[in-house]
């Protein structure tokens, strides 16, 4: 009976770190381990003895392509905590907010982390080279992911247009802010820091 295994401890095109572990006996693969997982962040101790008004800003930062998930959760602990609810319009434009993270991260994985395998090369400039057309839409998908949560994306008008009034009223740029404000500078719920 024959046996080999194969490990590979470091998975590079995976979010986090990863490793796979296959055993196989008799030329059967009798076992297959896929680990994926994440260090660590440490949130609680980056955030002891931070001021509510801090927690936004740090937790943003812990991750870059996940950074809206963190800000998005990390306000609904606080709310949570100052026992604070938010409208309909706030939890509706964090969702948005949230579709926009998926769009992108989604797909800069697909595009630039798996697609290269699917197409035997070594990364994904290797891919532009050999399939632009590809790398292009997953590129102008992902900028998608981006202009939505940066609340830039043009939507139609709800409001009917009469040929005499012009294409160019047709459509108004979508603020993902309420009242126009920019959402990371919200008006604050809390109360000022004490000197």
């Amino acid at each position: 009976m024959s046996k080999r295994t194969l490990s590979i401890p470091h998975l590079g095109r995976v979010e986090g770190h990863g490793g796979i572990y296959v055993r196989i006996e008799d030329d059967e693969v009798r076992e297959v381990n896929l680990e994926v997982y994440e260090g660590s962040r440490y949130y609680e101790a980056l955030l002891r003895g931070k001021h509510v008004d801090d927690v936004q800003g740090i937790i943003t930062r812990v991750c870059a392509i996940c950074s809206a998930s963190h800000t998005v959760a990390a306000l609904m602990a606080l709310e949570d905590a100052l026992g604070i609810t938010v409208s309909t319009r706030t939890h509706t434009l964090r969702g948005l907010l949230l579709l926009g993270s998926t769009i992108e991260s989604h797909a800069l994985h697909i595009f630039a982390l798996a697609l290269p395998d699917f197409f035997h090369v070594p990364s994904v400039l290797e891919l532009a080279a050999s399939h632009p057309r590809e790398v292009t839409f997953g590129l102008k998908l992902k900028q998608l992911g981006n202009r939505i949560q940066e609340g830039s994306v043009d939507v139609p008008s709800t409001r009917s247009t009469r040929a005499s009034e012009g294409s160019a009223a047709s459509r108004t740029s979508a603020s993902c802010a309420p009242s126009g404000r920019n959402w990371r500078r919200r008006s604050n719920p809390w109360p000022a820091r004490s000197s």
